[in-house]
């Protein structure tokens, strides 16, 4: 049951965003030439097309969901398919090489994976009973390839079982094995392939307008974003993300902290923080066809004055916001090209 506990925003979208936060310094067009937005959509890329055939060709049930990352940095990114949540289940994965599809292979459990974008390795571990198994894996020239597999069965120490710690099978004492270890536990990972659900509306955005939005900004707004995630960089854990929350062809800036988004927003030539931080897990859902986003069970739409949770069912078109690129100076220029 949605519980009716709603912020309401939509009024303050319609009026430009006249709920304002701190703002940011005026920054004027010197063009002779007026720029033109153009619509996300109409920002065209060779892997699209195989993209949305695979994707669409997907028989997928109620719990299936997928992810489009970019693994190798090659500018086209991989897709990824969650069958469902279910424990024993891995992710697929599927690359794009001359409009072609070609399966690389799965990797996961329960649906996910973990990614560490900073050491571009993609991890997934295993706990059962009173062992620990994983491995960590590199995507090199369409092949998974391994970095380091390890095993653990430290947990059985109260049964009296022999203790062993190994690393690409070799038997390690324990102060060499998380040595060895140690540079991927300490390196930030993020959990992929859940990020959208199989709606139409998702499968567009996915495609269509995810990688289109800095084709989207003029360089004055490229520039004032720029400024603002910048300030970020260095903290710990932040990420950070564009979309666009109330439907107007313009993105909105979602910063990703520890536990809860900051959500900012253009206006007149500035950008302005919205007020007040949104949900206390770092991440948000984002309802693609609604423009309804929410945390727990909490929700606000920048769309619609008249919005109340007690009339809100989700569609089939849900995407979940934050944490797509980590606050890099590297990563701000990716995002906003």
């Amino acid at each position: 049951m949605i519980k009716d506990k709603i912020i309401s925003l939509a009024t303050a979208a319609a009026m430009g965003f006249c709920l304002c936060g701190c703002s940011e310094s005026t920054v004027e067009s010197s063009s002779e030439v007026e720029f033109v937005r153009p619509a996300p959509e109409s920002i065209v890329f060779d892997w699209q097309n195989a993209a949305d055939s695979k994707l669409s060709s997907v028989d997928a049930g109620s719990s299936a969901a997928f992810d489009l990352i970019d693994l190798d940095h090659d500018s086209v990114p991989e897709i990824i398919i969650s069958p469902d949540t279910e424990a024993a289940t891995a992710c697929e994965i599927y690359s794009i090489a001359g409009g072609q599809i070609s399966s690389i292979g799965t990797i996961g459990m329960n649906g996910t994976f973990r990614y560490l974008p900073t050491m571009d390795v993609l991890w997934e571990e295993f706990t059962g009973g009173n062992f620990t198994l994983g491995k960590y894996v590199k995507l090199n020239q369409g092949v998974l390839e391994p970095v380091i597999s390890y095993s653990d069965n430290s947990a059985a120490a109260s049964s009296g079982a022999r203790i062993v710690h190994e690393i690409n099978g070799e038997d390690l004492l324990l102060p060499e094995y998380e040595k060895q270890l140690e540079p991927y536990t300490s390196a930030v990972s993020e959990e992929m392939g859940r990020k959208y659900t199989f709606g139409s509306t998702a499968l567009n955005y996915a495609v269509h307008c995810a990688e289109s939005w800095g084709a989207v900004l003029t360089p004055e707004e490229k520039e004032l974003i720029s400024a603002k995630l910048s300030e970020f960089v260095g903290t710990e854990g932040a990420a950070f993300e564009l979309c666009d929350l109330n439907g107007d062809g313009v993105p909105e800036v979602i910063v990703s902290l520890e536990n809860t988004c900051n959500i900012y927003y253009l206006s007149g030539g500035q950008l302005f923080a919205l007020d007040g931080s949104y949900g206390d897990t770092g991440v948000l859902s984002f309802d693609l066809e609604k423009n309804v986003f929410w945390s727990g069970s909490v929700y606000w739409s920048l769309a619609d004055s008249s919005f109340t949770a007690a009339d809100f069912s989700p569609s089939d078109s849900v995407v979940i916001l934050g944490r797509k690129y980590l606050a890099t100076q590297e990563n701000i220029t990716k995002a906003l090209n």
